[in-house]
């Protein structure tokens, strides 16, 4: 067998390789949108500025502090208040973990170490992606969001803000996206003043 016989089976493989991993993490998932209403949820939380892609280690500080303040587990969601366009060290985004979700004796405990704002129910466009594991994170924005412009765009809708839901980490089957159709900036004043 000749040398370019043995590089192109051994490209061969590892391209079916990567195809198959993409596949395996939803990247060529069709991604359905729909409408939903997202349902009234308090949450404590912590504030991020700054690029999305130093958000996982404000994710680990605020994780650790939860378990300090005697948090349990964690039913995340996270809220993105910037449009896309904005410079980077000017992106806010709040943190958060499902206050109803934290044990009833425990909930005053660690309310009273974080912030907490209530997220009022919104009729919201909606979708959701697989999560297999970290990277699902980086691929299911990319491909979500550019679904939901599509349909966002055709269907005349300008949200002020988005809000990824993520279960309980690393447990849940799914993320889910909700594009709110009514709510603004100014229900979430009181958590906004805080970036300032």
């Amino acid at each position: 067998m000749n040398v370019l016989k043995k590089i192109g089976i051994v490209l061969t493989f590892i391209t079916l390789t990567l195809v198959s991993y993409i596949g395996y993490l939803g990247g060529f998932k069709t991604i359905i949108i729909d409408e939903v209403e997202f349902p009234s949820t308090e949450i404590v939380v912590y504030l991020h500025k700054g690029s999305y892609r130093t958000i996982g280690d404000s994710w680990m500080k605020f994780e650790a502090a939860y378990r300090e303040a005697g948090g349990e587990e964690c039913t995340g969601l996270a809220l993105y208040f910037d449009p896309p366009g904005t410079p980077e060290d000017q992106l806010r985004s709040v943190l958060g973990c499902d206050l109803s979700k934290i044990p009833l004796g425990k909930q005053a405990q660690v309310k009273s170490k974080f912030p907490s704002i209530l997220i009022p129910t919104s009729k919201s466009v909606h979708a959701t992606f697989p999560f297999k594991n970290r990277l699902s994170y980086m691929m299911a924005p990319v491909k979500v969001y550019t679904a939901m412009d599509t349909y966002l765009t055709k269907n005349g809708i300008v949200p002020d803000l988005a809000i990824e839901s993520y279960g309980v980490n690393n447990q849940s089957e799914l993320i889910e996206f909700f594009m709110p159709k009514d709510l603004k900036h100014s229900s979430f004043e009181s958590i906004l003043r805080l970036f300032k």
